[in-house]
């Protein structure tokens, strides 16, 4: 969608508009900018068209960092 000249954040509303989740716009952004994914969900996570929701997700998101780092093995 950015091809055609729409800005990130208009893409971003276009991709929600027709359905698809947080998590595929974030897939979609980290695949079209080829970056990290943790700078892949703030840009959607800032964006106008995500704002509302990356509010309310956010605790979830916290939560399953948490949970990651937990289950990563100790280096030392």
């Amino acid at each position: 969608m950015c091809a055609s000249g729409l800005s990130l954040d208009q893409a971003l509303a276009n991709l929600r508009a027709k359905g698809a989740s947080i998590i595929e716009c974030i897939v979609a952004v980290k695949e079209h900018t080829g970056c990290e994914l943790v700078e892949a969900k703030q840009t959607v996570h800032s964006s106008n068209a995500w704002h509302d929701m990356a509010q309310a997700t956010e605790k979830m998101w916290d939560e399953m960092i948490k949970v990651v780092e937990e289950d990563l093995p100790n280096p030392h």
